[in-house]
């Protein structure tokens, strides 16, 4: 159980964090 909770924190973060890299990069195609 506590290793499920583990694997979803990761999974949560690391989506988390490719949503913020493709933002940040279409924010750049935009300004660019």
């Amino acid at each position: 159980m506590m290793l499920r909770r583990y694997l979803f924190e990761i999974t949560l973060s690391s989506l988390i964090l490719c949503g913020l890299i493709t933002l940040s990069f279409l924010m750049q195609f935009e300004v660019l």
